[in-house]
């Protein structure tokens, strides 16, 4: 294998990392927090008190039916409200009906740039692609206050890749045969009121290529932070925080997601956020799919960030939002002897709906 080939394997696994960054995906582990101390005091909200680090509860047992993508014990996450906001306040929880059938629908675009041992690669557009997802019939998953937990099963109906300018047709031909291979996946999830996904199952089937397979993995790990995530305490319009995670995926790495309550009425509102990346230098192994023998890359820089706006409905699992993000990893490939760097930048534009059910 040549050393282009290569650094061209690398850049495969990209979509991958794209979905990573899209969702703060993967199997994360909690955030620790150092302990206060006179050089390390805890955060303070407006109000004076120590913010709140929440974890969700621990997870039901899993039912292992084999082959399946496992989420064990979920995602947890770290929370910290920075400001309450103004007054009136109110704790917002998800209040899921029992029974609930509902669908979603997701868009995205991604643009990639390149630059491969100095050399730069024009820039490319991948396919726009449309997927629908039907969730339900939801069902308590545990006894609580509104309902508790939420069990909600969910299959993946449709993949489409859109037409899209600058994209030949024979790579959205490409793109579209990868796709088909996912239609039909299903799976469920287990979501808190407070939009925390506690467990999580996805079944893949046997004939799966591993290929394929891998981003069954990475849409398992979206959908898990699908839900917007709320703080423990009451927050009132204007009311800021935070989730923290690391995020296990194809790159272990540190994300931040920051957000802004800019209205809310009854069961409804809106938010606006700002997400952060970092990663240390690392072995990136599931960054080059398929690469063989004698063929490794590693990360040796990563800063991505990125913005947007979610509606939420209390009575509804699934937000309306809009996010862009952009992010440059560099990335040193050995092979054969020879080692390159190469710099990718991507920028991803992603939509996400309730359906109609």
């Amino acid at each position: 294998m040549t050393i282009t080939q290569a650094t061209v394997l690398a850049v495969r696994g990209s979509s991958l990392i794209a979905l990573a960054f899209l969702a703060g995906c993967a199997a994360s582990k909690p955030a620790q927090s150092e302990p206060a101390s006179a050089s390390n005091p805890p955060e303070q909200s407006s109000s004076g008190s120590e913010q709140a680090t929440d974890k969700p509860s621990a997870s039901a047992a899993s039912k292992k039916t084999a082959p399946a993508v496992d989420g064990a014990e979920g995602p947890a996450l770290s929370v910290r409200l920075i400001e309450p906001g103004a007054e009136p306040r109110k704790a917002l929880r998800y209040q899921i009906a029992v029974g609930d059938v509902s669908e979603s629908d997701m868009k995205m675009g991604m643009r990639m740039a390149m630059s491969i041992g100095g050399q730069t690669l024009p820039a490319a557009t991948l396919p726009v692609t449309k997927s629908r997802l039907r969730w339900g019939p939801s069902e308590n998953a545990t006894p609580g206050e509104n309902g508790g937990d939420i069990r909600y099963p969910f299959e993946l109906v449709d993949m489409q890749v859109t037409p899209t300018p600058g994209v030949p047709d024979d790579m959205a031909k490409a793109v579209q045969s990868e796709l088909d291979g996912l239609k039909g996946t299903k799976g469920w999830s287990i979501v808190s009121p407070r939009g925390m996904t506690i467990d999580s199952n996805i079944t893949v089937a046997p004939a799966t290529s591993e290929r394929t397979a891998q981003t069954i993995k990475q849409i398992h790990d979206g959908l898990r932070q699908m839900p917007a995530v709320f703080p423990e305490q009451p927050v009132g319009v204007g009311a800021r925080w935070s989730v923290t995670m690391l995020v296990d995926g194809p790159i272990k790495m540190t994300q931040v997601a920051t957000y802004t309550l800019v209205e809310h009425q009854g069961t409804t509102g809106s938010l606006r956020f700002e997400i952060k990346q970092t990663a240390k230098p690392q072995a990136m192994t599931a960054g080059v799919p398929n690469a063989g023998p004698g063929v490794n890359a590693r990360l040796t820089a990563l800063d991505g960030g990125g913005e947007g706006t979610l509606k939420f409905d209390l009575k509804r699992l699934v937000p309306e939002s809009k996010m862009e993000t952009s992010t440059k990893m560099s990335v040193t490939v050995q092979a054969q002897g020879q080692t390159t760097q190469m710099v990718t930048e991507l920028g991803i534009e992603l939509e996400t709906s309730p359906g109609r059910s």
